[in-house]
């Protein structure tokens, strides 16, 4: 589960349409239960707007997990040093469905994630985050109490 910021920005949070693009929003990707809740926030209040349920051709799916082992899994290549968001960055490059980038900081220790960002097309980022303010949570991760039983997401592609 990942939920982003303002400034931030998940194809799922704008192709569901339930939130606006780089708006506050959540994502929950439920393995066993074979689905994805999105639920949007109020950029001025960060109160849940709404919640629904994600699903492509008419199945549940897992299709936008992004696994943790994945950079390693893909066999990223090492692009080298580059300046994101305004500082000095080691960046790794994966072709997939889609260019996939991922950013550490090299001005700390340890490898501190900076940003992962990914293109369809050349077109301008279609999902990008950047972990600046990332909060790391210990316990289980529960989506919002409005994200019970709810409907499909208006947006579902056909």
């Amino acid at each position: 589960m990942h939920e982003h910021g303002v400034g931030n920005k998940d194809e799922i949070c704008v192709i569901s349409k339930v939130g606006l693009e780089g708006a506050p929003c959540g994502v929950m990707n439920d393995a066993v239960a074979g689905k994805v809740l999105v639920w949007p926030r109020d950029p001025n209040t960060s109160a849940v707007t709404g919640c629904c349920e994600f699903v492509t051709g008419g199945k549940r799916t897992d299709t936008y997990f992004t696994r943790p082992d994945w950079l390693q899994e893909s066999q990223a290549k090492y692009t080298g040093q580059h300046v994101v968001h305004g500082v000095e960055a080691d960046v790794w490059f994966v072709q997939a469905s889609y260019d996939n980038h991922y950013a550490v900081r090299t001005d700390q220790p340890g490898q501190v994630p900076l940003s992962f960002w990914e293109h369809k097309g050349g077109s301008p980022p279609y999902k990008e985050w950047c972990f600046e303010n990332i909060v790391v949570r210990e316990q289980k991760i529960e989506p919002p109490a409005q994200c019970v039983n709810v409907p499909l997401c208006p947006g579902q592609p056909n």
